[in-house]
C-alpha cells in the first residue's frame, strides 16, 4: 500500500488543500474501479438461463391430470419449463393453423388432427396416450329420474348442456350419442352448448342445465352430481394422441418429455384422474 507522506500542495494564486483530502478521494476513486472490475466480470462469468420453454395444446379435460404430469416433471427437470393452454380442440387446432406456437398437442379425438393435416399439408407424427368414456350428469336438485340415457325422450328437459360440436370434440361425441338414440332433433332446442366439456360441467352443477354430458373424468370432479354411464356402443371411441408439431428448437427436450408421458411414471395419475393408458401403441 502506498502512504505519502503529509506535505502540502501549492497551487495558483496560493490555494492549499491539504493532503489527506487528495488522499482520501483518491482511494475512494480506486476502491470504486475495483468493485466495478469485479462486477464486470462476476457478469461475465456468471452462466445464462438454460431453461427450455416446451408449448402444449391440451384438451380442457386434461387439465386435472396434466396439471399433476407438469408438477412432477419440472420437479425433477429443473431447466424445463412446460406452459400448457387449455381449450376446445378444435378451437386450438385452429390457432395452430394460425401460427400459435405449439410444440406438441393433446386433443380429445383424431378429428382435429384431420384439420391439422389438411390445412397445414403436413402428417405430424402421433403417439396414443390415453382414452376417456362419456356419462350424463344431473344436477342434485333435478326432478328427471332417469337410469338410462334412453330414458330422456320420456321426461321433460328444459336445459340440457353439451360442449358445441363445432368447437370441441366432446360436442361430437355427445351428438352422436343423442343421434343414436334418436334424441337429436327431440333435445336440440333445450341444448345449451359450452365452449368445452368443462364448462358443459360447471353449466350443470351451477344449475344453468338440469343436466348434460360429460367426460367421466370431468365429472370425477364434482362427486355432488348424479352420474349415468353411456354405453360405449353409441359414440366414435374417445382417444387423446399426443401430436408432435414442432421440434425443430427443442427436438431432443420433447422427445424427452414424450418418453416420459408414456412411460410407467405417468400411469398412477393417469388412473387416478379416471383415464385408461393406451399401453401397446406406445413408441
Amino acid at each position: 500500500m502506498l502512504i505519502l507522506a503529509p506535505m502540502k500542495f501549492k497551487l495558483a494564486k496560493g490555494v492549499l488543500i491539504r493532503p489527506s483530502k487528495f488522499i482520501v478521494n483518491k482511494n475512494h476513486l480506486l476502491i470504486g474501479l475495483i468493485l466495478l472490475i469485479i462486477c464486470i466480470s462476476i457478469s461475465q462469468c456468471k452462466p445464462r438461463s438454460t431453461t427450455t420453454t416446451i408449448n402444449i395444446f391440451a384438451a380442457a379435460s386434461l387439465a386435472d391430470l396434466l396439471y399433476k404430469i407438469e408438477a412432477e416433471y419440472e420437479s425433477e427437470n429443473k431447466t424445463i419449463d412446460l406452459h400448457i393452454s387449455y381449450g376446445g380442440s378444435n378451437l386450438l387446432a385452429q390457432q395452430i393453423i394460425k401460427g400459435a406456437p405449439a410444440d406438441l398437442f393433446m386433443p380429445a379425438g383424431i378429428g382435429p388432427l384431420e384439420v391439422l393435416n389438411k390445412e397445414i399439408k403436413k402428417n405430424h407424427q402421433i403417439y396414443p396416450f390415453i382414452s376417456n368414456e362419456l356419462v350424463l350428469v344431473l344436477h342434485p336438485d333435478t326432478q328427471l329420474a332417469i337410469t338410462d340415457i334412453s330414458e330422456l325422450a320420456t321426461v321433460d328437459v328444459t336445459r340440457f348442456a353439451i360442449a358445441d360440436p363445432k368447437l370441441a370434440p366432446a360436442g361430437e361425441y355427445s351428438k352422436a350419442v343423442l343421434e343414436n338414440y334418436n334424441l337429436w332433433e327431440f333435445l336440440e332446442q333445450k341444448l345449451i352448448l359450452a365452449q368445452d366439456v368443462r364448462t358443459t360441467l360447471t353449466y350443470v352443477s351451477s344449475g344453468n342445465a338440469e343436466i348434460g354430458i360429460v367426460y367421466a373424468t370431468d365429472a370425477i370432479s364434482k362427486p355432488e352430481l348424479s352420474l349415468i354411464k353411456i354405453p360405449v356402443d353409441s359414440y366414435p371411441k374417445i382417444e387423446y394422441p399426443i401430436i408432435l408439431i414442432n421440434s425443430e428448437n427443442n427436438g431432443s427436450e420433447i422427445k424427452n418429455l414424450i418418453d416420459y408421458l408414456l412411460s410407467e411414471k405417468t400411469k398412477s395419475p393417469i388412473l387416478k384422474y379416471g383415464f385408461t393408458k393406451i399401453e401397446h401403441l406406445a413408441p
